[in-house]
């Protein structure tokens, strides 16, 4: 698989000089080095400066340098002693998405073997790509093996919450974009949402989830337009001092019919229209206007 590009250890010494870097090259005397490899001395040197002062590769007008290194180096045509040079660096890596990944490993590891949340971290979104990754089989031996060692690897989120979890964020970056057109054209994952939330299958995180970003979020839909309808009574009597004409406001009249025949199951319903001023009274006579 050739060498792993895995982040190393960064001091906090400031750089001593570089020439010990050149000894297989033969002299260290600059006065001996081609033009070329002068130049390549230099560029060298900053970049070294740089990585001591920010512990990270520039990424300006030296990257596109430190890509031809790269490229050289992968295509097997830069000389050994400019590769020892680079290797001798804290922070030099051949392969950045590679450094990038085994960085972002150590982090992960940190954090799930502390049994820290790895949910409210920066590196939730690469922890939830891997489990993707490692579900659909298509992460490199090496890297499966890195992940399996880690203690805990499993316990976050199984199969079914990382599609879960991919799944959500999908549509809420459509929602992002568009939120009628959303609505209309996931109905079907919101009402299997709705679903599990009454059968109690739908995990606490997820429920957050949903509850924070899609505005005005309700669980029973039902539950809500009865609710926007009491609200309306409740106004209208507090208001006017009594209660609206029956043929104008059908679900009024509703309420009070399946109040008087029994019909509630909801025990919260039922305080809530008891404490409307006057349902008590109204209960009692037949309502005709």
């Amino acid at each position: 698989m050739g060498r792993r590009s895995q982040p190393k250890t960064q001091t906090e010494a400031p750089p001593e000089s570089h020439t010990d870097h050149f000894s297989d090259h033969g002299s260290d005397d600059e006065d001996t080095l081609p033009h070329s490899d002068l130049e390549w001395k230099r560029v060298f040197d900053e970049i070294v400066l740089y990585l001591s002062e920010n512990k990270v590769l520039p990424v300006t007008r030296e990257y596109r340098w430190i890509s031809i290194q790269r490229s050289k180096y992968k295509n097997k045509t830069l000389e050994q002693w400019k590769i020892t040079a680079l290797e001798s660096v804290d922070g030099w890596c051949w392969d950045h998405m590679e450094y990038s990944w085994w960085k972002k490993y150590t982090e992960v590891k940190k954090i799930i073997e502390k049994k820290l949340s790895i949910i409210n971290s920066d590196y939730y979104k690469w922890y939830l790509a891997q489990k993707k990754q490692y579900i659909d089989n298509t992460l490199s031996r090496e890297k499966i093996r890195a992940l399996e060692q880690i203690k805990g690897w499993d316990c976050y989120m199984n199969d079914a919450q990382v599609k879960w979890q991919l799944n959500f964020d999908r549509i809420l970056k459509l929602y992002k974009r568009n939120k009628a057109r959303t609505i209309i054209d996931e109905k079907a994952w919101f009402y299997a949402q709705r679903k599990r939330y009454k059968k109690r299958t739908i995990h606490k995180y997820q429920i957050l989830a949903i509850e924070k970003n899609f505005d005005g979020w309700v669980w029973n839909v039902c539950q809500d337009i009865w609710q926007t309808n009491y609200d309306k009574l409740l106004k209208y009597v507090n208001d006017n001092g009594a209660f609206p004409p029956h043929r104008k406001h059908p679900w009024f009249a509703l309420q009070l019919r399946q109040y008087r025949n029994g019909g509630f199951k909801d025990e919260e319903k039922i305080l809530k229209l008891e404490k409307i001023p006057g349902w008590h009274e109204i209960v009692k006579y037949k309502y005709v206007n």
